[in-house]
C-alpha cells in the first residue's frame, strides 16, 4: 500500500515533504507528531526521506490528538518550549491540540485546494495562521505575520497579505469572509457566475 502514497505537491512553493529538510539546513528543529502508527509513520518518513528530530506516533502517547500530550511529548523530546515552537496541521484536530499545547497553529490549506466543504470545516478550526503554500515555512522568523489579518491588525501589529489572511467561502450565493479566528464579516459579497 506505501507504493500508492503521494506528497502533496504545492505551486510555487516546495513540497511539503521537502520542508524539514529545508528547516534542518537552517538549524531549525523538526518534530513529526502524527496519528498514525509508528511503523507506517516510519515507512513514510523512509520513503520521502523527511528529516525529522523527533517523531511521536500513535502509540507513543497515552492520550491522543486533541489532546496536548503529543506535542508535548514531542516538545520535550526536541527540548523546546511552547512559545517559541509551531504545530502544522491538516486537520482541525491538529489545530485544536496546538491550542492545547500552546503552540502556534499553522494550518495547512493545500489539502482543502479542491474540496469546498472541507475548507469551510476547516475556516472554524481557529488555526492561528493558515497557508495556501508551504513558502512562508522557510522564514520561521517572519512567520508570526502571516496570520489572520483582522488578528494582526487588531493587536495593532504588521500584517502579510496572502490568501490565507482571510478566509472565505461560498454559502447560499454568497461569499463569506472570516477575517479573524472568532469573527466573520458582516459583508457577504454575492457569487456572480461568468454567465450574467
Amino acid at each position: 500500500e506505501l507504493d500508492r502514497v503521494r506528497p502533496f505537491h504545492t505551486k510555487p512553493a516546495i513540497p511539503p515533504h521537502k520542508i524539514p529538510s529545508a528547516l534542518k539546513k537552517q538549524g531549525v528543529k523538526v518534530g513529526i507528531v502524527t496519528s498514525s502508527p509508528g511503523w507506517y509513520a516510519k515507512a513514510l518518513i523512509e520513503k520521502f526521506s523527511i528529516h525529522c528530530d523527533t517523531l511521536i506516533a500513535y502509540e507513543d502517547t497515552e492520550a491522543h490528538k486533541p489532546d496536548a500530550e503529543p506535542l508535548e511529548a514531542a516538545l520535550s523530546a526536541l527540548d523546546v518550549e511552547p512559545s517559541e515552537a509551531a504545530y502544522v496541521g491538516d486537520d482541525a484536530i491538529d489545530v485544536e491540540a496546538s491550542h492545547h499545547a500552546g503552540v502556534v497553529s499553522i494550518g495547512a490549506a493545500w489539502r482543502y485546494s479542491s474540496d469546498a466543504a472541507l475548507w469551510k470545516g476547516f475556516c472554524g478550526t481557529s488555526a492561528d495562521i493558515v497557508l495556501w503554500d508551504t513558502g512562508p515555512l522557510l522564514k520561521p522568523k517572519d512567520l508570526l505575520r502571516h496570520g489572520l489579518l483582522g488578528e494582526r491588525k487588531a493587536a495593532g501589529k504588521r500584517a502579510v497579505w496572502h490568501r490565507g489572511s482571510t478566509l472565505m467561502w461560498t454559502e447560499s450565493g454568497y461569499s463569506v469572509p472570516q477575517v479573524g479566528q472568532t469573527f466573520t464579516s458582516l459583508m457577504v459579497f454575492p457569487v456572480v457566475s461568468s454567465e450574467g
